[in-house]
């Protein structure tokens, strides 16, 4: 979001990590005007971070869309614009796939 190259943000990642890695990362994708309209609906004042633009949010969800892309054995990207059973049913799917394989 801030134009920090994704190459070094994993470059950074494996310094601070080593050979430790998550065996699963779940993604929950959600459109930033969803996003917004779900805190609107919560009367939530946003933080400094939630102010933050619309395309501050898109970067960063390209972002982790690439990641799940690039590294499809490890990142799970959950449609999370759905009704919560849904994206629950969705999460417990990825869970189950990883401990199966």
């Amino acid at each position: 979001g801030r134009g920090i190259d994704p190459q070094t943000v994993l470059a950074l990642s494996q310094i601070a990590c080593g050979h430790y890695n998550p065996e699963l990362t779940l993604v929950l994708d959600l459109s930033v005007e969803e996003s917004r309209r779900r805190q609107t609906n919560d009367n939530r004042i946003p933080d400094r971070l939630e102010s933050e633009s619309a395309n501050f949010f898109n970067r960063i969800r390209n972002g982790y869309r690439q990641m799940a892309q690039e590294f499809p054995e490890c990142v799970s990207l959950i449609d999370a614009e759905q009704p919560a059973d849904k994206v629950y049913s969705q999460i417990r799917q990825a869970i189950w796939k990883k401990l199966d394989s």
